[in-house]
């Protein structure tokens, strides 16, 4: 956080003595539960209808 790609490099985008608030990181800690919580329930079946076709 606080970073992005830019032509090819990561790049410090946060100004100077800012900071990201702490409930930033911890809102995104609790969507990747939510997301792979999701994920080891659909892929599974994903993977066992599509698992053996080319990608």
């Amino acid at each position: 956080m606080g970073y992005a790609l830019a032509e090819g490099q990561f790049r410090k985008i946060l100004p100077e003595g800012a900071k990201v608030p702490d409930i930033v990181p911890k809102g995104l800690f609790a969507h990747n539960i939510k997301e792979f919580t999701n994920l080891a329930a659909l892929l599974p079946e994903l993977y066992q209808e599509f698992g053996s076709q080319p990608l």
